[in-house]
């Protein structure tokens, strides 16, 4: 069966008559109805009734019409997934991601986009937000994952993918274990590890106490500041999200602090940029979730 006929016929029938498709269509009245009469020799039955003024279907035509529209909706689509899957073939998503990049974010995000289109190529950077940025400036990537409250965004366009807080985590031994949650107030007589990124939001949230905090170690990620605070028997002051920690569970506690809690780990990309169709898919993806 010629696909063309049945997408003529459902013109056909939505325009009323074989004068009007045609003009539509740029197809002369006489073959269109050679199409019809191909599709009732197909079908072996009448499709439809041609009145004086507008043709109707018969009820054999009425299961034509309804099938043929779903046909087209086949054909149309297979059409795209093949021309998506050619194009996904020689495609590379450039990417900046955190060093420390959460398990749940990456099932959640990652892998259905990458069990969607498996031919994808992945050029990832693993570095710091600023960096990150740096690397979206130059179009070096295209797509980043930050923490976008800490940042400019007059220049960026972004999506949230996953709520966090800042966490609190402390030794095996420690005496604030016992707490539900930790106040900057319960900090400020021990030494603490930081991301280097959040050194300035929590030391601000200090002053506003009136505070003074003990800041021991400075690191580029999440990951440097819980191992190194591990090692010098310290607590470490990181962002992460509440389903989900990189360490033992039991050993962090929530951080309390009412102006500057909760946060989003966001994915972006440059306001006025003409995306690739891969980092666009990857972003229709994340829209689906």
């Amino acid at each position: 069966m010629n696909i063309e006929y049945l997408k003529n016929f459902i013109t056909i029938v939505q325009c009323g008559t074989i004068l009007k498709a045609s003009k539509i269509l740029y197809i002369s009245q006489p073959s269109l109805s050679n199409q019809i009469k191909e599709l009732e020799k197909i079908y072996n039955c009448e499709l439809l009734v041609r009145g004086s003024r507008r043709i109707t279907l018969t009820s054999c035509g009425e299961i034509v019409f309804e099938r043929a529209k779903q046909i087209i909706s086949l054909y149309d689509s297979s059409i795209l997934e093949v021309k998506d899957y050619k194009i996904s073939r020689n495609e590379t998503l450039r990417i900046a991601l955190p060093p420390t990049l959460y398990q749940d974010l990456i099932h959640y995000h990652f892998s259905s986009f990458f069990e969607k289109y498996p031919n994808i190529r992945l050029e990832v950077y693993e570095t710091v937000a600023s960096e990150a940025l740096k690397l979206l400036d130059n179009n070096v990537v295209e797509l980043a994952l930050i923490n976008p409250s800490l940042m400019n965004l007059e220049l960026y366009n972004h999506k949230e993918l996953m709520k966090e807080s800042f966490k609190v985590v402390l030794p095996n031994d420690h005496e604030l274990l016992k707490n539900d949650s930790v106040s900057l107030n319960d900090l400020k007589n021990y030494q603490i590890a930081l991301p280097r990124s959040y050194v300035d939001s929590i030391l601000e949230q200090a002053r506003m106490k009136n505070i003074s905090l003990s800041i021991d170690t400075i690191t580029s990620s999440t990951s440097g500041a819980i191992e190194i605070a591990k090692e010098k028997n310290i607590l470490a002051i990181v962002p992460l999200p509440d389903n989900e920690s990189p360490i033992n569970k039991n050993c962090i506690k929530k951080l309390i602090l009412p102006k500057y809690n909760e946060f989003s780990r966001n994915i972006l990309w440059k306001k006025g940029s003409i995306l690739s169709n891969v980092s666009q898919k990857f972003l229709d993806e994340c829209d689906a979730k």
